[in-house]
């Protein structure tokens, strides 16, 4: 991130510690990759709407993998 955002890094970084209390990673199990706070709240809260916004906000739905064709080939990686 400071690499590439660098004005960026340090709000970036802040956010992110202040959703962990203050760290920028737990890694308890069931805490890794879930926030506390107003922030991640926020968060929580644009999902929300843009899940019932687009009609995935039931449990248990499947969704329509008919469109989907893998790529023929892989592109190489560097």
């Amino acid at each position: 991130l400071a690499a590439h955002e660098p004005l960026k890094a340090r709000r970036v970084m802040a956010l992110v510690r202040d959703t962990h209390g203050g760290e920028a990673y737990d890694s308890r199990f069931h805490i890794r990759q879930r926030g506390t706070g107003a922030y991640a709240d926020a968060i929580a809260a644009r999902f929300a709407r843009a899940r019932r916004r687009f009609g995935l906000d039931e449990r248990g739905q499947k969704l329509d993998c008919s469109r989907f064709s893998p790529p023929g080939a892989q592109p190489r990686l560097l």
